[in-house]
């Protein structure tokens, strides 16, 4: 036992020496928090109030207009600073080509009407998402792209210069090959671009009862895609890598829903120390059966059978 214990010591040293990471500072502006909560499930993630004191800034549909804010964020990527740009409803498709020098332009949106036939219109539009891009990058080697559900509200996009990291299969409904997830290169920053509209919508219905979770939830824009096991990894990668910052492996974050490396050792050793044990006690049992033969006569005698 003391040697079961002085493993798990060991193993463990990784998982603490994680959580003394130096602290990443971010910058967070959206309609409400669903990105940033998700963004917080690491330690090491700070929200600042300043854009000058953050390494990413990361906007959820809240670019701001053409005008000197803009100008200063777009001044602050040229410095070094990373940005996270998730799209919506609401992105400024004005300030989105300025953002971007006219990398990017938003010509359209996939989008149809609440109402009781909102769902089913929206599964007509959905398309099913491909990776792209390099297949060395750290976005590739640690999310199984294959795995990924369909996009359903989204932007349509013209791309000149940005590199398109996922897009929309050829069987896209509206537009094939519509890009999801960009990357631009300004100045010393790096710039994510999300096409991937995203509310979390009246969560009472989820509350409420499953049946009516399953029948969709009110006000919410790709629910599936938030609940993917890579959502939140991919939202923290995005993050680190637009700042420079390398991050840590899907299977060694520590909010990934998947035993880490440490964890899996520490399994591993559990079940090695279980097995040996059960192997020693049978060689003990054993070797005292057989320097005791007299014993199994014993244990086979007839035992009078009981009166009514």
């Amino acid at each position: 036992m003391r040697l079961v214990a002085a493993l798990l010591i060991v193993l463990l040293i990784p998982t603490f020496a994680h959580a003394a990471d130096s602290q990443f500072n971010i910058y967070y502006s959206g309609s409400e928090d669903l990105v940033l909560n998700r963004l917080l499930l690491d330690p090491t993630t700070h929200r600042v109030a300043n854009l000058d004191d953050a390494a990413t800034a990361v906007y959820q549909d809240n670019l701001p207009p053409a005008g000197p804010e803009l100008d200063a964020l777009k001044a602050r990527v040229a410095s070094g600073m990373g940005v996270v740009l998730i799209l919506g409803r609401h992105t400024d498709a004005t300030a989105l080509a300025s953002f971007t020098n006219g990398a990017i332009k938003q010509t359209g949106i996939v989008d149809v009407s609440a109402g009781a036939t909102h769902g089913r219109e929206l599964e007509r539009l959905a398309a099913v998402v491909n990776w792209v891009g390099p297949k060395t990058d750290p976005l590739a080697r640690n999310i199984s792209w294959l795995s990924a559900v369909r996009v359903h509200e989204r932007s349509l996009l013209a791309v000149n210069g940005a590199e398109v990291l996922v897009k929309t299969n050829p069987r896209d409904p509206v537009s094939p090959g519509t890009p999801i997830l960009l990357r631009i290169h300004s100045g010393k920053g790096t710039i994510y671009v999300l096409n991937e509209w995203l509310r979390n919508g009246d969560q009472r219905a989820r509350i409420a009862s499953m049946l009516t979770m399953l029948g969709g939830i009110e006000g919410a824009e790709n629910y599936d895609f938030q609940r993917w096991p890579y959502f939140n990894w991919l939202l923290y990668a995005m993050s680190r890598t637009a700042a420079g910052v390398p991050a840590v492996a899907y299977g060694d974050w520590i909010a990934a829903p998947v035993p880490n490396r440490a964890q899996v050792r520490i399994l591993a050793a559990l079940v090695f120390a279980m097995f040996a044990m059960f192997v020693i006690a049978y060689v003990l049992v054993r070797r005292y059966s057989l320097r005791h033969p007299e014993l199994l006569d014993h244990f086979y005698r007839s035992t009078p059978s009981a009166k009514p």
